[in-house]
């Protein structure tokens, strides 16, 4: 029912609140090797920031009618985040989410999620990949968490964050397959049109996310919604040097802290629950292009612990922050279906809660390595079985 009143708007309007025309005009314009990136002499009309691959597996789609590929479109973002977390809960959240609350994974995740799939974004997608791939892992299906990874990767690029701690952690049996398969993702444009049009894309590709990675000239309602919008909300403007610099460093952090717990011998759910919540922290509020929608890598993190705080309503300052945390990432999203988003509150919502989670995160994880208790509270497994 919830995919049909998605679906219903499109069939309508196939333009308004619809990402779509953007990847068919890119599958179009890939067919006809016409340009892919707006160039200095083009207008902002061009949308389009993904790699060349994407546009090549969109030429099929912009064969389709508008209205059809839209409406397909969000049934194929849907069922794989409805695939992925799915099979992440059975997989990777075995011990720490009973089955008789697994629905409420669902739930608690789509209020996040449900606006990427209603507007065509390919949020759901993504992070139904990235679920995949970390379930893939733990069930020692290397090939196919590669193939998953990568995907992810191509697509929206700052995924690579989570591929480079599962390469680190699975040196032998992941890294290889996942590198493999991103050059092939990145060479197999040049096999499907002409190379030097290819080559040409990429130049602009890489120049397109080089200018439109600094959004601060845009002001307040126009930059990204990461550390350095919030930064600016209380009156200190962090520059984009000194911001990359922040994000190489938390980058590096994490992946000491992860290598940390494998050696403290954290069970293997736990560390890539762990790597999941904290390589999205980073994709969000310490990202390179955060968007409203872009929260929606959150909603399995942060649903996590609200599940687990229904078995301990004891723990009421707990219960109370988490609640309160994912009120925070939820409420932009409601405000902006009643075009509420240009309050001055609502835009630093989502980093604020992100930040306030990432430092949770830590705390609990860093604190279950030092006590290691062989059974850890259902509370504290978190961001501990989220490890």
């Amino acid at each position: 029912m919830g995919l049909l009143i998605c679906c219903i708007p499109t069939v309508i309007e196939p333009i308004n609140h619809n990402v779509y025309p953007v990847y068919d005009a890119a599958g179009s314009n890939w067919r006809h090797a016409i340009g892919l990136y707006p160039t200095a002499q083009d207008s902002k009309e061009l949308l389009f920031r993904y790699s060349p691959i994407v546009a090549a597996s969109f030429a099929p789609w912009s064969l389709l009618p508008l209205t059809v590929g839209s409406v397909l479109w969000r049934l194929v973002n849907a069922a794989v985040f409805l695939l992925g977390l799915g099979w992440y809960g059975r997989a990777v959240l075995t011990d720490t989410i009973s089955v008789s609350r697994r629905p409420w994974l669902f739930l608690l995740s789509l209020l996040l999620v449900g606006v990427s799939i209603f507007n065509g974004q390919a949020n759901a997608l993504v992070l139904g990949l990235i679920l995949m791939a970390v379930a893939a892992v733990i069930t020692a299906r290397f090939n196919f968490a590669a193939l998953v990874m990568a995907a992810a990767c191509l697509f929206k690029g700052y995924p690579i964050a989570l591929g480079l701690l599962l390469a680190a952690a699975y040196p032998r049996r992941f890294a290889p397959r996942f590198f493999l398969v991103l050059a092939i993702g990145l060479v197999l444009p040049f096999v499907l049109q002409n190379p030097r049009y290819v080559s040409e894309q990429y130049v602009h590709w890489v120049d397109h996310l080089h200018n439109d990675n600094d959004r601060a000239h845009l002001g307040y309602y126009g930059m990204f919604r990461d550390l350095r919008l919030l930064t600016s909300y209380v009156g200190f403007e962090m520059g984009y040097r000194a911001y990359q610099v922040v994000q190489l460093v938390l980058g590096a952090g994490i992946a000491v802290f992860c290598g940390i717990a494998w050696r403290r011998g954290i069970a293997e759910s736990t560390r890539l629950h762990w790597m999941v919540g904290l390589s999205c922290c980073w994709m969000t509020v310490f990202g390179p292009a955060t968007e409203l929608c872009t929260y929606g890598l959150m909603a399995p993190v942060i649903a996590v612990p609200l599940i687990e705080s229904f078995d301990r309503p004891s723990h009421r300052i707990r219960l109370g922050l988490w609640w309160t945390i994912y009120a925070l990432l939820c409420i932009p999203v409601v405000a902006g279906w009643f075009d509420w988003q240009h309050s001055v509150l609502v835009p630093p919502m989502q980093p604020l809660a992100t930040l306030v989670l990432f430092v949770c995160l830590i705390a609990v994880a860093a604190r279950r390595m030092v006590n290691k208790s062989e059974t850890p509270s259902l509370p504290q497994v978190t961001m501990a079985r989220a490890a």
